[in-house]
């Protein structure tokens, strides 16, 4: 029973800890999806909170799991759990039932679920959290440290700092079919052997005044009392290419730009801002240097966004915006990058580098070569990550194991 016990704790646990670190570190796209969640459930009113609400489902699944896996207040934790998992239980059978939104977002973009599969899957979960309860609770004694509330907040506070970091610069890790290193045309394409649609014939055969449904496989081809009445072709399965919807229109003339920006020679960078109400005027302002810099070496420079053409003008002639803009997909355009605006560098269709509207780069220090300065982005931002993000997180975490320390020695006297 012990070993079970164990098993079921780290289990559940190191799933809570995966489901919170995957939407973490993508903390913007946890919100469209909280957004989706609201908007179809006639719930506008919550969406101005819907970060909010996010970062309070990230933290608290990170903190539940870690303190499962290292047992801290651990009845309260997997009391915790059991009302975590109720809820989503309830609330996922009903979205399996009604289909709002087809992608449930409880892994974020690392493992896509459908809204069936993750009821499924949080139904094993309840199950085992229910064990968990009742094997903790059979001992009605007592079992904390003066330090436990201490880890739970650290453990907490572990993850906000990583969602803070990935949401004013970019994740630190990227599921999504835009990632750095993607040649976009061949992510543009089916798989080979795929079929865009995959059907069935359906054929209906008459006997003695009753028409029966058959198919190819079944049909009386043999039996000549049966007479064929109709055929019919059903779609099964819409089969899309993972990168399905970009799609590029130049805002002044209507023209498609898509090809001519996927298949350049020369580099192409794309300010993409899904919608130029929200986003960082500042910024916007900003990349006049960059287009200006990109004009002045040969490369394209395009700013994309899903707001209209006449709402563009306008905001060219407010903010002074001297670039071209092209018109895209809102859901596209959050897909490529995790800001509002943000840049994407491409090299002949490959997407070489991306920044966060925080972090545009400063071309007057530039070299004039594009793929050397994209390298040395890279670099800088892994060394940046490492040394000032996992190095912090690494002097916290050691903190807490001395803080625990202490309050166990202290208990055992």
């Amino acid at each position: 029973m012990q070993l079970l016990y164990h098993i079921a704790r780290l289990l559940v646990g190191a799933l809570f800890v995966f489901s919170g670190f995957v939407k973490g570190v993508d903390p913007l796209g946890f919100t469209y999806k909280i957004t989706d969640y609201l908007t179809a459930f006639h719930m506008i009113f919550l969406v101005p909170a819907a970060f909010c609400i996010a970062m309070f489902f990230i933290l608290a699944e990170f903190t539940i799991g870690l303190a499962l896996i290292f047992r801290v207040r651990i009845k309260e934790t997997v009391s915790a759990a059991l009302v975590f998992i109720l809820f989503f239980t309830v609330l996922t059978l009903i979205i399996a039932f009604t289909n709002p939104v087809s992608d449930c977002g409880c892994f974020g973009d690392a493992v896509i679920l459908s809204n069936w599969q993750t009821f499924y899957k949080n139904l094993v979960l309840l199950l085992l959290i229910v064990f968990l309860v009742w094997y903790e609770f059979r001992d009605h004694q007592p079992a904390d440290y003066t330090g436990e509330w201490l880890w739970l907040g650290g453990f907490a506070l572990v993850m906000l700092l990583t969602s803070v970091y990935c949401y004013r610069h970019l994740p630190l890790l990227d599921f999504r079919p835009y990632r750095i290193g993607t040649y976009i045309p061949d992510k543009m394409k089916l798989p080979e052997g795929v079929l865009p649609l995959e059907s069935k014939m359906l054929l209906y055969y008459e006997k003695d005044g009753v028409v029966e449904e058959f198919t190819e496989d079944n049909y009386p081809w043999q039996d000549s009392t049966w007479k064929w009445k109709e055929t019919k072709t059903v779609v099964i399965k819409e089969n899309k290419a993972e990168i399905h919807d970009f799609v590029l229109t130049d805002a002044e003339t209507g023209e498609e730009v898509t090809d001519s920006l996927l298949y350049r020679a020369d580099d192409v960078f794309l300010l993409v801002t899904y919608d130029l109400e929200k986003a960082k005027k500042r910024q916007l302002k900003r990349a006049n240097e960059l287009a200006a810099w990109c004009s002045e070496h040969g490369f394209a420079f395009y700013a994309l966004t899903s707001t209209g053409p006449a709402d563009i003008q306008r905001f060219k002639r407010e903010l002074g915006l001297d670039y071209a803009f092209a018109n895209a997909d809102e859901i596209m355009l959050k897909t490529v990058i995790r800001a509002n605006p943000g840049l994407v560098y491409l090299h002949r269709g490959v997407i070489m580098d991306k920044w966060h509207g925080n972090d545009l780069p400063k071309v007057s220090a530039w070299s004039g070569q594009p793929l050397a300065e994209a390298a040395t982005h890279r670099r800088h931002m892994t060394e940046r990550r490492v040394f000032w993000l996992y190095g912090g997180l690494a002097l916290l975490t050691l903190g807490l194991f001395m803080v625990y320390a202490v309050s166990f020695r202290k208990k055992k006297r």
